[in-house]
């Protein structure tokens, strides 16, 4: 991938938003990281105000990037439901390999499917699913 516009979608993101249904919510009830760089995308979440006693999401995976197409998979996940009987595992966030078209616009990427995208901003970025946004980050800028 080549171009100045990588260092809109690069980056290391702090949750400050999660959508369930009608619900929003924000930290400190919600947190999470989501980190795209160097080939390597991580993402972790968790959700305190989940029913039951809230939700814990650790994925590992890659990335590649180009002009024209972004796809990304996880290789390790690590997903958990905290319960009153204890902790129940659950399934990966968006198994497999999913693939996305790249649209550069001034100071905007998007990355989208039919169904789903990611927009980059100087600011953060936003995933939304069917047109409404479920997650909100902010960028978060390295201590240089």
């Amino acid at each position: 991938m080549s171009g100045p516009w990588r260092a809109l979608v690069e980056g290391v993101y702090a949750l400050v938003e999660w959508r369930d249904g009608d619900v929003v919510q924000a930290p400190p009830q919600v947190e999470g990281r989501f980190i795209l760089k160097d080939g390597l995308i991580v993402t972790i979440l968790s959700n305190l105000a989940a029913p039951g006693g809230g939700i814990s999401v650790t994925q590992y995976g890659r990335f590649t990037l180009d002009d024209d197409r972004f796809e990304y998979g996880y290789d390790r996940v690590a997903n958990f439901q905290h319960t009153r009987e204890g902790i129940v595992a659950l399934p990966m966030l968006a198994p497999g390999w999913r693939g996305f078209a790249v649209s550069i616009l001034p100071d905007t990427v998007e990355l989208a499917t039919d169904a789903a995208a990611f927009v980059f901003t100087p600011a953060g970025m936003t995933y939304s699913e069917q047109g409404i946004c479920l997650r909100r980050w902010q960028r978060l800028r390295s201590a240089t």
